[in-house]
């Protein structure tokens, strides 16, 4: 049988890749393909160029040729893609492969080419004024060796002497070394990154010749079939999301003996965490057994669906149910109560109703709604007595027991309407969801995994725990609560989900650059949040590897010329070669949308409005910032921010319900923090009229 040969991209030469014209990237996918599929390589001038590690250079076209390495057999690792006469010039000084001597990890460094980018690199003061010491001339050759930091790589971090030195080596080093570098420029000791970073990964024993095994522990490859790398190269460059970081992947490695929770801010990795653990769990599942991979929105279950689908095999697929958590609710509630709908606004006609035919006047139908949807509803509450001794989280209203007891009667005549007309709203469907999952007697899965678990309800995460036996690895939870864009803070506890001691925290973001997450922390704030149980979180640790330009702000006179401004930034990225589907515009409101989108069909720009499935890559999308939560891009358009945002009647609260306003405020900003952080590159904010006060923090910032 003839061994079918691979070439493995790793996450560098995919960046250097990507520099590349479009010319020599659809020859590389062409050669790749070759690579793949010709015995006999021919006309691919493939030739050794060293036997130490088994270097080979193989030709792409006339100017350019792929530099890998064999690791196994047919088996081959591209390093680089270098011009003709740069691939027989000093490859020895060029490139560095070793296998890490802690954790067993292959790693490849490009020398020259961190060189030449540290030289080109303007300081940031004067030239005859070099700094008395070099950013890590505190750390230690040894130290740095206990790191797992030796060799070349050790050289080039000696050259930094400056923060914006490190941004620019850190886009030429591997995850784990980004890790490390990005920690100890924080000031955080030497033992505290090891424990941190270093001990978590290490292997033993390892065998510093065996370079099939380190390829095993690397984080940072791919097996590169033909249509996965020309994706990434032509239209997809979320594509690269799969890839894990060290962090990462202890966690999707772990065996934990009951539910486990991650958190982190954006770009920390949790949905590629979900993503890898899902894999991981169907894949040593039992042939029978099911795993459920959930979220909040129907897009970013669309786009897990894909990534997923790039994990596993067709058969593997289907044994993974990828749902909403609303649709897997409304499946169990029909289950329950077969013919019953839910109805967008429904709640509202009928409390009206309620209100009208009780003519109540002390309770109007707004605050009924509420008390149905914030009180009665999120604590699953279905007796009088229960509702008695209810507390009332964040209710302004106090009610005696004369007054409680009037509601539950008008709650009564609710429920009554409800199943008169077989309509439900959505809170009450997910209640009866959690109610006919608990009376299961078969669970439905072997593991759950969460994402986006920051607006589950307490009906949501009742119907999950009753959904899977309590055992090992049960529940995988991952979520963001500064992301938090409906409910309420709700500790898992009080849904019997007990993570205590299975808790992680991501505090590094690999998307979002350190000048936009400095943006879009000033938008909340700088107040803390809940970490989904008991506990509270803040960003102040949460760093970014990455570096890059400040985010842009664009004034205009009205809403005509704000589209025209999005219209023009659009159009300015796409002759850079952007994709369209590479670029996302946002709006506060579905109108909006519209006429973003009417305005880009207009200058001739194909784009869509985002619904609930995958757009294709070759438009621009356009969507409310709800609705980008959980995705991202490489460039992203934030629009109507002026003073509509917050909505009017978010400001008129202020008065009528102070508590209400400030929840109405923290979501608000939360809405601004996401839409804020989807962009992998820059992002650019345009609105009309005066600026929401809820961004002039991050102007100031961005111009200091």
């Amino acid at each position: 049988m003839v061994r079918k040969r691979q070439l493995l991209l790793h996450e560098g030469v995919y960046k250097e890749l990507l520099q590349l014209d479009a010319a020599v990237k659809a020859k590389f996918v062409a050669f790749q393909a070759k690579f793949h599929s010709d015995q006999n390589l021919n006309g691919l001038n493939f030739e050794r160029l060293r036997s130490v590690h088994e270097l080979y250079s193989a030709r792409i076209d006339r100017q350019f040729r792929a530099i890998m390495m064999r690791v196994e057999n047919e088996t081959f690792m591209l390093l680089s893609v270098l011009p003709h006469d740069d691939a027989y010039d000093r490859i020895d000084d060029r490139l560095s492969v070793r296998i890490r001597d802690k954790s067993g990890g292959m790693e490849i460094h490009d020398i020259q080419a961190t060189a030449e980018a540290l030289l080109r690199h303007e300081p940031s003061y004067p030239v005859k004024r070099r700094p008395e010491r070099r950013l890590f001339d505190w750390v230690t050759d040894r130290e740095f060796s206990d790191l797992d930091l030796t060799g070349p790589i050790l050289g080039s971090i000696r050259l930094v002497e400056s923060e914006s030195d490190l941004a620019i080596l850190l886009t030429h080093t591997d995850p784990y070394t980004s890790e490390v570098l990005t920690e100890l420029a924080r000031g955080t000791s030497v033992n505290a990154v090891m424990e941190r970073f270093t001990e978590p990964v290490a292997a033993e024993p390892v065998d510093r010749t065996d370079f099939a095994a380190a390829l095993r522990r690397s984080t940072t490859k791919v097996v590169s079939s033909d249509d996965a790398v020309a994706a990434m190269l032509e239209s997809e460059p979320n594509a690269w999301r799969l890839f894990l970081h060290p962090m990462q992947r202890n966690i999707v490695d772990r065996n934990f003996d009951g539910p486990a929770r991650v958190t982190g801010g954006p770009g920390s990795g949790k949905t590629v965490v979900t993503l890898h653990r899902t894999a991981r769990l169907v894949t040593e599942a039992a042939e029978r057994q099911r795993v459920l991979l959930t979220t909040f929105g129907a897009a970013l279950a669309a786009e897990l669906r894909d990534k997923l689908a790039q994990l596993l095999d067709e058969e593997s697929m289907q044994r993974v149910d990828v749902v909403t958590v609303d649709k897997l609710a409304l499946d169990l509630a029909t289950q329950a109560r077969p013919g019953y709908m839910v109805k967008r606004n429904s709640d509202k006609r009928l409390w009206l109703q309620v209100v009208g035919d009780a003519s109540e006047s002390e309770f109007d139908a707004d605050f009924l709604a509420s008390e149905w949807r914030d009180v009665i509803c999120s604590q699953m509450i279905t007796t009088r007595s229960e509702y008695f001794t209810a507390r009332r989280y964040g209710r302004v209203n106090k009610l005696g027991r004369a007054q409680r007891a009037r509601i539950w009667k008008l709650v009564e005549r609710f429920q009554s309407l409800t199943d008169q007309r077989g309509l439900w709203g959505w809170d009450q469907m997910r209640v009866h969801a959690a109610l006919f999952a608990e009376q299961l007697s078969e669970k439905l899965y072997a593991h759950v995994v969460v994402d986006e678990a920051q607006d589950m309800t307490m009906s949501h995460w009742r119907m999950l725990r009753a959904v899977v036996p309590e055992q090992s690895n049960d529940l995988f939870i991952a979520g963001d609560a500064f992301q938090r864009l409906y409910g309420r803070a709700l500790p898992l506890s009080n849904a019997g989900i007990k993570v205590r001691g299975r808790s992680t925290r991501l505090t590094m973001s690999y998307r979002v650059t350190e000048q936009h997450l400095r943006a879009a922390k000033s938008i909340l704030g700088g107040v803390g949040t809940d970490d989904l149980d008991d506990g509270m979180e803040t960003l102040t640790e949460f760093r970014s590897v990455l570096s890059g330009p400040e985010p842009q702000f664009i004034p205009t006179a009205d809403r005509d010329a704000e589209l025209a401004a999005t219209v023009e930034q659009v159009r300015e990225w796409l002759t850079t070669d952007i994709p369209a589907g590479a670029i996302a515009v946002s709006a506060y409101t579905n109108e909006q949308v519209k006429q973003t989108v009417s305005a880009l069909h207009k200058a001739g720009i194909p784009a869509e409005a985002m619904g609930d499935g995958l757009l294709p890559g070759d438009v621009v999308h356009v969507s409310t910032m709800h609705k980008l939560k959980g995705l991202e891009y490489l460039r992203v358009v934030i629009t109507s921010v002026g003073q509509g945002f917050p909505h009017k009647k978010v400001r008129q609260l202020e008065v009528t319900d102070p508590q209400a306003y400030q929840q109405a405020i923290t979501t608000a900003r939360n809405l601004l923090f996401v839409a804020a952080t989807r962009a992998r590159d820059t992002s650019t904010i345009i609105w009309h009229g005066a600026l929401s006060e809820l961004l002039q923090d991050a102007v100031k910032g961005s111009a200091e």
